[in-house]
């Protein structure tokens, strides 16, 4: 478990629990958000599949959404595909029988779109499964090069 992220997200359920009258139902809502970023409410407990922590979890979301996830919601903000949406097409344009075209017109994004997610280009975040986690970036120098800089 990352600490820093686990930090931050007790600092915000501890916030929303001091002020929403609903908790519940706040919590409800949240996990019904993220199982529609994921593009299923299964995909919220597929590390822990089996355990009793998942099993509340499923029920929680599943009385949210529906047992067959009819009312999950869709992607937010600037989004138009779920990360399950972006995994399919990986898979797809790994093979040789589906063109880029085809998988635009079935996501309802532009043909450039799809090139992009096939390329990496764009959801790097999102691996492929089997992947490693990407590189870290190489760290940033503040000082300027000595060639650029003024009066020398």
């Amino acid at each position: 478990m990352n600490k820093a992220y686990t930090d931050q997200a007790v600092a915000v359920v501890l916030a929303a629990a001091r002020t929403e009258h609903d908790f519940a139902g706040w919590l409800a809502g949240v996990l019904a958000q993220a199982a529609g970023q994921l593009g299923s409410s299964d995909a919220l407990t597929l590390g822990r599949s089996g355990s009793w922590e998942a099993d509340l979890v499923y029920r929680l979301v599943k009385g949210t959404v529906g047992y067959a996830d009819e009312a999950l919601p869709g992607p937010i903000g600037h989004r138009k595909l779920t990360d399950a949406q972006v995994q399919y097409i990986r898979e797809q344009s790994d093979w040789d029988g589906i063109t880029q075209r085809r998988l635009a017109a079935e996501s309802g994004v532009s043909p450039s779109t799809i090139s992009d997610i096939a390329n990496g280009r764009t959801w790097r975040w999102l691996r492929r499964p089997g992947e490693p986690d990407p590189a870290p970036p190489a760290p940033r120098s503040n000082r300027t090069p000595p060639s650029t800089r003024r009066g020398r």
